[in-house]
C-alpha cells in the first residue's frame, strides 16, 4: 500500500489491531472508540462488532437482496448508504465479500462475530491495509485521486452515494490487495488465536486490577473510606464484567459467584471499620485476582513473546508508566 495514501483514525503508532488490553483500555475501546467511530462515520452502535481483542470497531456487512456486485465494481452504497462521505476513505467499508461475510469452517460451523473480527484484523494487517508501525490505514479515496476535504470531491462522492454512476468510485476494488492473505489460513488462525487472546487478557486484567486495588489500599495514600468504598466497587464491577468468567483450569467453573459476593460485601460495608473492609472483601478480591493471574500467566507470556516482548519487560514498562503518570499529556491519534 502506498505510504502517501494513509489515514489515521483511533489507532496510534505501534498499536496492533490484535491486542491484550488493560481494564481501562477495554473500557475505552468498548465505549469511547465505538462512540468516536459513530460520530465520524454516521453509523450507529448496532452497525458495529466490537471486541476487546480487536483495537477498532468493525462495521457489520449484512445480507442484501438482489444480485452481488460484479468483479471490479463493488458498491458500498448497498451496505453503507448513509455513511459520511469522508468515512469512505476507510478500507473497512470496502472489504470484498469473501472477507466481509462470515465464512463456514470445514465442519459446517460459522465464524462467530469475534472470530470474524479477528480475521478482518489479521487480513487487514497482513495485507498492509493497516500498518502497525504508523497506526495508519490505507486511504481508499486518496488512492483513487479524491480529496474528501475538497468540496467538489465531497459533492461528487455524495452524488455517487445517491446512485449517480462514477467510473472512479465504481472501479474501486480492494480484492487484489487482500489476495496476498490466504483466507483459510486467516480463518483457522483467528479461531485458534481467540482462546489464547482471551486467556492472556484474563491474566493481564487480573494483574492490573490487583495493582489498582493495592494502590487504593496503600497505607500511605490516606484515602477517605467513602472514596475507597466507591472506587473498590468500581473495580469489583470491572472484575465481574471482565475476569469473573475465566474458568478455573481444574474444575472449569468460573468465579462469578465469588465476585458477586465480593461486590455484595462492598455494597454492605459501612464507613466505620476500614480494617474490616481491607481484611474482608478487599482481601477476597486480591485472592481471586491472584488465582486468575496464576491460571493464565503462562499464556500471557506466550502472547507477549509472539509480539517480541517478555512479561518481565512489560512489567518494567508498567513500573515506568506509574512513575511518570500524570506528568505529561497522552498523545492522541489524529482523526480525519
Amino acid at each position: 500500500m502506498a505510504e502517501q495514501h494513509r489515514c489515521v483514525f483511533l489507532t496510534a503508532p505501534g498499536e496492533s489491531l490484535l491486542t491484550v488490553r488493560a481494564p481501562h483500555a477495554v473500557e475505552d475501546l468498548v465505549l469511547s472508540r465505538r462512540l468516536r467511530w459513530c460520530a465520524a462515520t454516521g453509523q450507529s452502535l448496532a452497525d458495529l462488532v466490537t471486541t476487546p481483542l480487536v483495537g477498532v470497531p468493525i462495521p457489520v456487512y449484512r445480507e442484501l437482496e438482489g444480485p452481488e456486485p460484479t468483479d471490479g465494481a463493488y458498491d458500498p452504497r448497498r451496505q453503507f448508504p448513509r455513511v459520511h462521505p469522508s468515512a469512505l476513505r476507510h478500507p473497512l467499508f470496502w472489504l470484498p465479500m469473501r472477507l466481509a461475510a462470515r465464512q463456514l469452517f470445514s465442519d459446517g460451523t460459522a465464524e462467530t462475530g469475534e472470530e470474524w473480527a479477528l480475521r478482518v484484523a489479521i487480513e487487514c494487517t497482513e495485507s498492509g491495509l493497516y500498518d502497525e508501525a504508523t497506526g495508519s490505514w490505507f486511504d481508499v479515496l486518496a488512492a483513487a485521486g479524491l480529496d474528501v476535504d475538497d468540496p467538489v470531491d465531497e459533492a461528487r462522492i455524495e452524488s455517487w452515494q445517491r446512485g449517480q454512476a462514477d467510473p472512479v468510485l465504481d472501479g474501486i476494488d480492494l480484492g487484489e490487495a487482500l489476495e496476498i492473505v490466504d483466507r483459510d489460513w486467516a480463518m483457522v488462525f483467528a479461531a485458534e488465536l481467540l482462546p489464547a487472546l482471551r486467556q492472556a487478557t484474563w491474566a493481564r486484567l487480573s494483574r492490573d486490577l490487583r495493582r489498582d486495588f493495592e494502590f487504593l489500599t496503600a497505607p500511605d495514600l490516606h484515602i477517605e473510606i467513602t472514596t475507597l468504598l466507591r472506587e473498590t466497587k468500581i473495580l469489583a464491577d470491572l472484575a465481574l464484567s471482565s475476569v469473573a468468567e475465566a474458568p478455573r483450569p481444574d474444575t472449569l467453573h468460573d468465579r462469578v459467584q465469588e465476585w458477586s459476593q465480593v461486590r455484595a460485601a462492598l455494597q454492605a460495608a459501612g464507613t466505620e471499620d476500614r480494617e474490616a473492609l481491607l481484611a474482608g472483601p478487599v482481601t477476597d478480591a486480591l485472592s481471586l485476582l491472584d488465582e486468575t493471574y496464576e491460571d493464565y500467566e503462562d499464556v500471557l507470556e506466550l502472547i507477549l513473546q509472539a509480539a517480541g516482548q517478555s512479561l518481565a519487560e512489560e512489567l518494567e514498562l508498567y513500573a515506568e508508566d506509574e512513575q511518570v503518570a500524570g506528568t505529561a499529556p497522552l498523545a492522541q491519534p489524529v482523526a480525519w
